[in-house]
Order: C-alpha cells, then structure tokens, then sequence
C-alpha cells in the first residue's frame, strides 16, 4: 500500500491501477449513485456487494434521523460526537483509493468513521479493522457504535479493543502488527495525541497514512508539526475533509537516532 495523489492511486485488491474519477464528487454524491460507481469498478462478489450498498444505506439514514439503536437495540438520540457525513465519504475514499487492507482507529463512538473504513475494507478485499475504545459500552455511547457495526453485518471483518490507546498500541506493536491507515480521533489533549501519533507512525510502513481529526485544534496541528520536522512525515496532497489532517509516513528528512545529542528539528506550537 502506498499513498498517492488521487488520480494516481493503485488498489492491490484489483490487481493493479484501479478507476479514479478526476471529478471526485460521487464520493459525495447520492448514496446510490456512490454505491454504483463502486460495485461498477471495484471486483467484489455478491455477498460484498450487498453488504457494501446496505451498509451504505444504513449510515445514510443514521445521519438523517440522527437517531441510532444502543447495544439493547432500544433507539437513542445522537449527540454531537460522530464524524460528519462527509468526513466518513473523504475516510472511505482516502480508503479505497489507496487500497488500504489494515486499518485501525483511536476513538470508536456512534461507530460512523468504523462504518466508513469497514466499506472500504470490504470493497478492496482487505484484512479488517480495529477500533481501541474503552468507553464504547459506557452510558455515553450505550454500545450504539457496536450495535451499528453489526447491523451493518460488517462485523466479520472488525476488532474492538475495550483499552486506553497509550497501553493497547505498544501492545499492538509489540505483537508485530502493521496498518496501512490509522485514523485517531480519541482523546485531543496534547499529549495523548502526541502518543497516539507516535505509536501510528510505529504503526505503519512507509507509505502509510495516518488521520487526524480536528486539526482545527491547537494540540492537533503542533502534534502534526511534529511529525514533519522529527519524523519525516509529509502531507497528504489532497482531501475533501477541511477537519482532517492527512499525513504519509516517509522515510524522507528522518532524524538520525544514531545522532541523538544534536538530532533535534525545532517545530512550531500552534496557538
């Protein structure tokens, strides 16, 4: 998996270059229309494609009712916490464009950006998803998010990890794990997603993409910063998400720890 501008992207689970519209606004579009274009390009067999346009379906109507079912299947309301729509249509692109196989997020809430990367992950034939979320079955979320993975029947290819992300990720990558897209949108004090940020970059190979959410935060864009100047880590060339911040792990500008008494890249604070 290697991240690429849009009009260049290959999909491993296609076996080569994959169809990418230069007008990317059916990934925006009508749900019908975005569910045609993929089953139309993408090979899937049945069974994938019914579960592509169903899932589809169901997160159309989570957002205009705003209302969901919680892990007893009794209907809640939902609060302002999900990502929007689009912002789940520019995951599913940023997704099946790059033909992400393994992808794993920080943060599992009403289950939207799950939904989002369960669809992608079947369309390219992928490996899973992983969602780490200790709060999932709190009185917050009422296991809303795991009610809506399975009634979207996308539970098969889908992980939940009920633990805080600083002690599940080096878990994860003591055990060899590798995702070719981690998606963090959990806790946004500063150092948390400074945490998360460096287990991702750990997290994925080179090419990878690692997601923040609101990057209209302060501590989000300084944790960003930081991965340009110390990591080597570049931004995505293009995405429809104004509160993404996409970037691709590189080994370009990396600092070298072999040098670690002068090794040093000043990074700017964001205010």
């Amino acid at each position: 998996m290697t991240a690429t501008a849009p009009q260049v992207s290959v999909n491993p689970a296609a076996g080569g270059d994959t169809f990418v519209p230069e007008d990317d606004s059916v990934w925006y579009g009508e749900t019908a229309a975005l569910a045609g274009f993929l089953v139309a390009h993408y090979p899937m067999d049945e069974g994938c494609r019914r579960i592509v346009t169903g899932a589809l379906a169901h997160i159309d109507r989570f957002y205009a009712t705003r209302r969901t079912e919680n892990i007893r299947g009794e209907t809640i309301p939902v609060t302002a916490s999900p990502i929007s729509g689009d912002e789940g249509r520019a995951l599913l692109q940023l997704a099946i464009e790059n033909g992400v196989r393994r992808s794993l997020e920080i943060g599992f809430s009403f289950g939207m950006s799950t939904s989002h990367l369960l669809v992608a992950n079947h369309v390219v034939g992928g490996e899973g998803h992983t969602a780490i979320d200790p709060f999932q079955l709190s009185d917050y979320y009422q296991g809303a998010g795991l009610k809506n993975i399975y009634n979207q029947n996308l539970g098969s290819r889908f992980g939940w990890i009920a633990g805080l992300s600083n002690v599940v990720l080096p878990s994860l990558l003591e055990r060899g794990q590798r995702f070719d897209l981690v998606f963090i949108d959990g806790s946004h004090l500063f150092s948390d997603t400074f945490i998360d940020a460096y287990y991702a970059y750990q997290l994925t190979p080179v090419g990878g993409l690692i997601v923040f959410d609101d990057k209209y935060l302060a501590a989000v864009r300084t944790v960003m910063n930081i991965l340009r100047t110390n990591f080597g880590c570049v931004d995505y060339p293009y995405h429809r998400a104004k509160d993404f911040g996409v970037m691709v792990k590189t080994e370009k500008h990396r600092l070298d720890w072999t040098k670690f008494d002068t090794e040093f890249a000043p990074f700017s604070v964001a205010t």
